[in-house]
């Protein structure tokens, strides 16, 4: 994590010492359990490589596990030269980059962590990293941001359109490879390119005067900023032009928040005073999701490809869920009465038609999945108008059982149960 977002936590803990149906409350059996590493670790930051490989950082030590956290290795120790590592990010070539406070700024390895290239020079303090579509490395550092296009050799400033001597805390690249940064001190808000950094301009009506620490998308583009300092999540359904406030379902106390998205697009936060909370709806109710959990303080998340969530916490290493978080439990309910889904008949034997509305026009995604959430198939990917449709599902290449049909646009999500008997 952030070292913003470290001095903070540090400073609370001295104050201190499926789709489902909305609202959701329910008896949560046990969600997580404990990995077994790395001890006792203060763990800031953590990335999943293509292979599933786990990467954690206990302040400035790096370790992997290959085994889902059942065993853990130390890949290389920094603390000799770094305060932190603060974000592990991998490229489209599973090459690694991280990200560090104190040290040589981001280093890279293109043989999981065998050897590392060291950067000619240091960044002034990273926050954060990230990889966009095109390649580039992102850096948001304690002065603007820095991008290199040659796969971490070189960087270059890229500070047009921002205030003198940025601190940036937090650096993201939406599904239409805007970037975006949060920013912090002088002026605490969300900054945008649509030029991959070379202009910079203010953005996020509704989040001018927060710091935003951490950013995550869903797979049609919905977007969310967690900020600091008690200040909740903010949603923006238009590509960061306007931001509202979603914080049902929080405790008042809550602070410093981590997000993370998965494939079927629930949203998680880990707190620095509360654990972890889960919308199924784009944000608009949060519940606990912390059952297991043996330590609220949580600085971390990461997900792997079978949805399994990991969270690093503070002082305890490293949890993860018992079963994937893409686990159908329930049908949903879409959060807007005209967002409509339907099926005839249910159940089926080889065809069904599935009928929906669209209260206003948007991406559409409709996907079919199995109740462990995988998906099976997609049946729609395209921008519809506001209406009425329908389309006709074959059930030529799947199994008898239960299935989910999952309906997505916007802000809108909407899930139905159906049976296929063959």
């Amino acid at each position: 994590m952030k070292i913003l977002v470290k001095i903070l936590s540090l400073a609370v803990l001295l104050v201190f010492c499926t789709p489902l149906i909305t609202p959701y409350y329910y008896a949560q059996g046990l969600i997580w359990e404990r990995t077994n590493g790395p001890t006792n670790a203060q763990v800031w930051a953590m990335g999943i490589d293509e292979d599933d490989v786990i990467y954690a950082a206990d302040d400035a030590k790096l370790f992997k596990s290959t085994d889902d956290g059942d065993s853990w290795e130390l890949v290389i120790d920094w603390t000799s030269e770094a305060d932190e590592i603060v974000e592990i990010v991998f490229n489209d070539s599973g090459h690694i980059f991280v990200g560090t406070f104190g040290g040589a700024g981001v280093y890279r390895s293109t043989d999981k962590g065998q050897t590392w290239l060291y950067p000619a020079f240091g960044l002034p303090g990273v926050n954060d990293i990230a990889v966009g579509y095109n390649g580039d490395i992102i850096a948001g550092t304690m002065l603007n941001v820095w991008i290199s296009t040659d796969n971490g050799y070189t960087w270059v400033i890229k500070n047009q359109g921002l205030p003198h001597q940025t601190i940036v805390v937090s650096v993201f690249v939406d599904y239409n490879e805007n970037y975006f940064i949060g920013t912090y001190s002088a002026e605490e808000r969300i900054y945008q390119s649509t030029d991959y950094g070379e202009t910079w301009m203010a953005s996020g009506n509704g989040v001018n005067t927060l710091a935003v620490i951490s950013f995550a998308k869903t797979s049609t583009n919905v977007l969310f900023a967690g900020s600091t300092d008690a200040h909740g999540i903010h949603r923006s359904t238009d590509g960061g032009e306007n931001w509202i406030l979603i914080t049902d379902g929080f405790p008042i106390t809550a602070v410093d928040f981590i997000l993370k998205t998965n494939s079927i697009d629930y949203v998680y936060t880990g707190l620095s005073t509360g654990g972890v909370y889960r919308s199924t709806n784009h944000g608009e109710n949060w519940v606990e999701y912390k059952s297991g959990l043996t330590n609220n303080t949580i600085l971390s998340l990461a997900i792997n490809k079978e949805g399994v969530l990991f969270a690093g916490s503070w002082g305890d290493g490293v949890f993860k869920t018992i079963q994937s978080t893409t686990y159908i439990e329930e049908e949903i309910n879409g959060q807007n009465a005209d967002f409509i889904l339907e099926n005839y008949p249910n159940p089926f034997n080889s065809s069904t038609k599935i009928n929906f509305g669209l209260p206003e026009s948007g991406m559409v995604l409709i996907d079919i999945y199995s109740p462990s959430g995988e998906q099976v198939e997609r049946l729609v990917d395209k921008y519809l108008p506001a209406g009425s449709y329908y389309i006709n599902f074959t059930s030529r290449a799947i199994s008898s059982g239960i299935y989910f049909i999952m309906l997505k646009s916007g802000a809108n999500i909407l899930a139905k149960k159906v049976l296929l008997l063959k």
